[in-house]
């Protein structure tokens, strides 16, 4: 059985693509994931938004924060946005990183990221005007 890298479910030998998410199933030598070194990991659903650019903005704040995320809709690859509302636009983390990412959110919908943000760094002084 190959274990879906996505999200976790078993698949025959012959598969290509994961019975459960449809991603195309990547066949290893069962070696090491390089970034995460011996140990297993297992994708989990950290939150489900309505809208693909919600899900981006929660997917860039994990990243600034060092988390690394994926984003899952069943939209026949954007061709269908409008089916977003109705299967949900979901942000995968590693379940290692679940309590942090989590935190990351928590701060994003408080709004005391977005302060952190705007406070760290000042706005680029404008251009001088052009002579008329």
């Amino acid at each position: 059985m190959i274990i879906c890298a996505y999200c976790g479910k078993e698949n025959s030998e012959l598969a290509t693509h994961c019975n459960g998410c449809g991603q195309v199933i990547v066949k290893t030598d069962g070696g090491a994931r390089p970034d995460r070194g011996d140990r297993k990991f297992k994708v989990v659903v950290l939150r489900t938004f309505t809208t693909l650019s919600a899900a981006q903005i929660a997917a860039n704040f994990l990243e600034a924060s060092g988390i690394t995320s994926i984003i899952s809709a069943d939209d026949c690859g954007g061709m269908l946005p409008a089916l977003q509302p109705a299967g949900g636009v979901r942000v995968l983390v590693d379940s290692a990183e679940q309590a942090q990412a989590e935190e990351v959110l928590r701060e994003l919908d408080s709004g005391s990221a977005e302060a952190a943000l705007d406070s760290a760094t000042p706005p680029p002084p404008l251009p001088p005007p052009l002579p008329s």
